[in-house]
């Protein structure tokens, strides 16, 4: 059960990230900072990587390596 609620929030802080970038990406083109741009990639990148770290790790191992 704790699987599933680690994959569950992991997925939303992919979802919080790509809303993120792009509030990010809409503030540059008003003429913010290209720090903002930055910061959404940053945090983007951040939690898809943390994705991935999970999916690896919810995957069952070969014992023989093949």
């Amino acid at each position: 059960m704790a699987h599933r609620i680690t994959a569950l929030l992991t997925v939303a802080g992919v979802v919080a990230g790509t809303l993120f970038l792009a509030a990010a990406i809409d503030a540059f083109r008003a003429g913010g900072p290209a720090l903002w741009l930055v910061a959404g990639g940053m945090v983007f990148l951040g939690t898809v990587l943390v994705r991935v770290r999970d999916v690896r790790r919810a995957r069952p191992r070969m014992a023989d390596g093949n």
